[in-house]
């Protein structure tokens, strides 16, 4: 049933994003290379996810060192385990961002010359692996529960996939919505090809991270920007894989 609506969820954005805006600027050339490139990772993470990382990630919660977040009750403790995984998330992507190793691979995310909901979906697998060794620390350290991880990826997944497309509403009203959740808009300067613009709205859930360790850009709301990266074009299918396992 999660996974019907979460299909559902992706299927919405995908078609608004076709519909009201990229058949007005479609490329064939441009859009399946960028479909490619997208659909492929996504599918490549998933197969690593079940074969691997769900099964790690379930271990570390059940064989946790402490039960501290099950002193607050299942409800609050589900709350403050979604709450500490988001935050968890802002810091391994600044991280990301800030080491060149980790950037190598979360580049790839970046890459990406075309915002929409499939963008969402496009993570280098190896990025995705480490992320989810960085959790498993906190996740084993914590013990925080399998309701609180399943119900923080379910609502990062629908999260992700509503701040890329291009859905957009008022400026008001997206800048107020802002200041609780990240919005299209509000991630848009997150994915500009200038590195002093990029490096800024990190949030994947709340945005208050960036508002409380003043990574939030003055000029969200404000001006249109450039997707991609400045120093290189966008990719294929297969050197979205490989580039980042390259030497440099």
């Amino acid at each position: 049933m999660i996974n019907f609506f979460l299909v559902l969820w992706f299927l919405f954005f995908f078609i608004f994003d076709i519909v009201f805006y990229i058949r007005k600027n479609y490329i064939s050339d441009v859009y399946n290379c960028h479909w490619k490139n997208n659909f492929f990772n996504f599918l490549l993470t998933k197969i690593i996810s079940f074969l691997f990382l769900v099964p790690l990630v379930v271990y570390a919660s059940t064989h946790s060192l402490t039960h501290i977040l099950s002193h607050a009750g299942t409800i609050l403790s589900t709350v403050i385990g979604i709450i500490i995984l988001d935050f968890s998330g802002y810091l391994f992507h600044r991280i990301s961002h800030k080491n060149k190793f980790m950037w190598k691979f979360h580049e790839i995310h970046h890459l990406d010359e075309i915002l929409d909901a499939t963008t969402g979906l496009r993570i280098h697998f190896m990025e995705l692996v480490f992320h989810v060794f960085f959790n498993v620390i906190i996740i084993w350290l914590l013990g925080i529960s399998i309701e609180a991880i399943l119900l923080h990826s379910i609502i990062s997944f629908v999260i992700a996939i509503f701040h890329h497309s291009k859905l957009k509403f008022s400026i008001k009203f997206e800048e107020k919505l802002s200041y609780l959740i990240t919005t299209p808009r509000f991630h848009e300067p997150h994915h500009d090809k200038e590195y002093k613009n990029n490096n800024a709205n990190y949030a994947f859930i709340f945005s208050i991270w960036d508002r409380l360790f003043k990574t939030y850009h003055k000029e969200t709301f404000k001006r249109d920007w450039n997707y991609g990266l400045a120093y290189q074009r966008e990719v294929d299918m297969f050197e979205s894989i490989i580039r980042p396992l390259k030497k440099n």
